[in-house]
């Protein structure tokens, strides 16, 4: 964690290692020293806060009009969410994937469980992850792996940790950062491996030894969302309030702590919903049954949002890279034709023949 902690110290046990990562420069600490940096190697750029992750501090730099608030803005997050303000810059890729690969260490040895595509990402926060990745061949896989575990056994890594990767359309690969935990999205590999994660974590803590690299066998195709409290169509606001009616769909995992209600005092995610299938298309048809037969009310989510990207031109057919969001955005908002009807008559008291009501098994019907 000592060595992983800070992004620039990363980048330099990478760079030692002969791992390509993005062309950057930093830390820095003053507004003049990152304009200074950002004048050196042009833009387009990525800035970071270099004491953490999950994309607090991020900001993308392709002109320099707004570059003093730019910075500003990225040293408050960074010292709201970390307290340390220095940032660092890269080399922004365009168009780029986002992959991860789980790696193990038993403080001499790591080996990867596979890898995982994060790629489709709202401001720099992973929406839906996916595992194995339909757009990296076999060599860079190989060559992911090769670099994640070489990365973990310079620093002799015990625990549970992932390496994270951008991947370039060439095929182009960069090390971003490790992250020494168990990530959110931990459940696709383990649906993929067949592996508890979380006891292959307390084994390693005992002082037991890492099953052996040839040992791992993936199979299927796993894929998994994060449901969250926040309005897609009001610019993603947090939601908060009581959870009226609650049901979960059956045939696939279900990660979740929610309770009788919802604060913005708290990270936004509701749930994970991860659904496992022979193949791709499998997995996914299944997480959009999963999906439609979600009932969550009293707070808004982002649950239509993640049927829309499920069933989208550019997830069906694995065209997804970390702007995608951005770039098909979150259309109009879509709702069930009946349910401003039954609405509108259950506010006045009445109901008739053929409105939607809802039955606690979690379907929507027609009476």
């Amino acid at each position: 964690m000592e060595a992983f902690g800070d992004k620039s110290k990363a980048r330099n046990f990478a760079k030692s290692l002969n791992i390509p990562i993005c062309e950057g420069l930093g830390p820095f600490t003053s507004v003049m020293e990152v304009k200074d940096a950002i004048s050196t190697l042009g833009t387009p750029l990525m800035l970071k806060a270099a004491a953490g992750g999950g994309g607090k501090g991020m900001k993308t730099i392709l002109e320099t009009s707004n570059i003093d608030e730019l910075i500003l803005s990225s040293q408050r997050e960074s010292e709201a969410s970390f307290g340390d303000n220095r940032l660092i810059i890269e080399r922004y890729i365009h168009p780029a994937r986002h992959i991860e690969v789980q790696l193990f260490g038993d403080g001499e040895k790591c080996i990867a469980l596979g890898e995982r595509e994060c790629s489709l990402q709202r401001r720099h926060q992973k929406i839906i992850e996916e595992s194995p990745s339909s757009a990296i061949t076999e060599t860079v896989r190989n060559n992911l792996f090769d670099a994640a575990k070489r990365i973990g056994e310079s620093v002799n890594y015990k625990n549970a940790g992932t390496c994270e990767f951008l991947v370039g359309p060439d095929g182009q690969y960069y090390f971003l950062e490790v992250n020494a935990r168990l990530q959110v999205e931990h459940p696709v590999t383990e649906l993929c491996t067949g592996l508890d994660l979380v006891e292959l974590q307390l084994r390693i803590a005992m002082g037991e030894q890492l099953p052996d690299q040839n040992s791992i066998t993936r199979s299927g195709h796993a894929i998994e969302v994060r449901l969250c409290a926040e309005d897609p169509w009001h610019d993603f606001l947090p939601s908060a309030g009581r959870v009226l009616r609650l049901a979960w769909p059956e045939d696939v995992r279900i990660d979740t702590g929610v309770g009788k209600s919802v604060s913005t005092n708290y990270d936004s995610m509701i749930a994970k919903i991860i659904a496992y299938g022979d193949n791709r298309e499998e997995a996914r048809w299944k997480l959009i049954q999963a999906l439609q037969n979600t009932v969550l009310l009293g707070v808004a989510t982002n649950q239509a949002l993640l049927i829309q990207l499920l069933e989208s031109e550019e997830f069906v057919h694995g065209n997804t890279f970390t702007t995608t969001i951005d770039e098909i955005g979150v259309g109009d908002r879509p709702l069930p034709p009946e349910l401003p009807i039954a609405a509108a008559l259950a506010f006045k008291g009445e109901r008739r023949q053929g409105d939607l009501l809802f039955e606690t098994s979690g379907k929507w019907r027609m009476q």
